[in-house]
């Protein structure tokens, strides 16, 4: 990555719904995006800008009449959903010094993927429960930022439970895989260590086991971005929050440093 790239920075409010209406075979597994941008203002995006796609930081590498092209590698498709195909995308530009952070920050980098439980009305609202592979478990937390397919959101509710019961064995094979561990996740390294459930109790190493958040969608969000067509099932990617990562670190190394005087 360029150093360019390294320091994009996004907040999670999606700017537009656009769409990827082309895939093309771009060398060895790789793939290029022709994405009709929507409602996103392209007026002041240059080749090599960063815009976040499904909340994946992407390089725009060509302009075109009302969107943008971009080259996705294999690696990223792997370890992304919603990158693969044609079909409705959240749009983001990379944030300015002086933005305002409506959300929070993030960085465009997805963590891992995570699978719907659960999508249901509530009032006017809508209930999203999402369950996620336990090496992202520790960075989930009550009141916590997290963010989905490049929404920020707030975690309502956190709960581990066994996979057999929190899994519906007609999902497809690739969301159980997520949740069994075989699916793609780059948080494990320095993740916090014996998780607990809602009340506190560990679970033993033997059984298998994934967490389960909560988030509260309000009106608006369900209707400016793509979380309105989730459904049971379906893969979402994932961000945690940057702080969490950092202080999982710090938790790590802290007993493998010196003291210091």
């Amino acid at each position: 990555l360029s150093k360019r790239r390294k320091q994009t920075m996004f907040t999670g409010i999606v700017a537009a719904i656009g769409s990827i209406r082309q895939v093309s075979p771009l060398g060895e597994d790789g793939v290029r995006l022709d994405v009709a941008a929507g409602e996103l203002d392209m007026s002041d995006v240059a080749i090599g800008d960063s815009i976040a796609i499904q909340g994946a930081c992407m390089t725009v590498v060509e302009k075109t009449a009302d969107g943008f092209a971009v080259d996705v590698s294999a690696e990223s498709l792997r370890r992304t959903t919603g990158l693969a195909g044609t079909g409705p995308v959240n749009l983001e530009k990379a944030m300015r010094l002086s933005d305002r952070v409506g959300g929070h920050l993030v960085s465009g980098h997805v963590d891992g993927l995570g699978v719907v439980r659960r999508f249901e009305p509530v009032g006017e609202s809508h209930l999203l429960e999402i369950l996620a592979p336990q090496a992202l478990a520790g960075f989930l937390v009550y009141k916590g930022s997290i963010t989905v397919d490049g929404v920020s959101l707030t975690v309502n509710h956190v709960e581990d439970l066994p996979l057999a019961k929190a899994v519906d064995p007609a999902w497809p094979e690739a969301a159980r895989a997520v949740l069994a561990g075989r699916g793609p996740s780059v948080a494990s390294a320095g993740a916090p260590g014996t998780a607990t459930g809602a009340h506190g109790g560990a679970h033993a190493e033997s059984e298998p086991w994934c967490c389960a958040f909560q988030i509260n969608l309000i009106p608006h969000t369900v209707a400016q971005t793509t979380l309105k067509h989730q459904a049971p099932g379906r893969l979402v990617n994932l961000e945690i929050d940057t702080v969490a990562r950092y202080l999982a670190r710090m938790q790590e190394v802290a007993g493998k440093l010196p003291a210091q005087n």
